[in-house]
């Protein structure tokens, strides 16, 4: 799908910022890290992170506007030509990021996500 002229303003504010690898690196650290809202706000969203299969503490989890894969907490990112993950692990002090100009796979993968896993696999395996 051509997505040239797609002006992705329409998404507000998640179509709305032009970002670097490194802008998105320092916000998924400031994000984890505490430095965008105040200490218990940021305990409170912290421990809102439960896992999706209850069964499966290990499973990816999600909370207040944030996700945990792993080790590592941060969020995905999706519009039509985009996808994006960003992920810090605050212990280990790794940053991931990935990004791709492609639309999901006709299975609903993101492209970026799956890239990611390679990455964290890797790095963790």
């Amino acid at each position: 799908m051509d997505v040239t002229s797609v002006n992705p303003s329409w998404a507000w504010s998640a179509g709305a910022g032009i970002s670097t690898a490194q802008d998105m690196a320092r916000y998924v650290e400031a994000l984890v890290g505490g430095e965008l809202l105040p200490p218990e706000i940021q305990r409170q969203r912290l421990a809102s992170v439960v896992p999706i299969d209850p069964g499966n503490p290990q499973s990816a989890a999600y909370g207040l506007a944030l996700a945990r894969f792993g080790s590592l907490y941060g969020h995905t990112g999706e519009l039509p030509g985009f996808n994006s993950f960003m992920g810090h692990d605050p212990d280990k002090k790794i940053t991931v990021v990935t990004w791709t100009s492609l639309a999901p796979a006709p299975d609903g993968r993101g492209p970026a996500v799956e890239l990611a896993k390679a990455v964290i696999g890797e790095l963790y395996g």
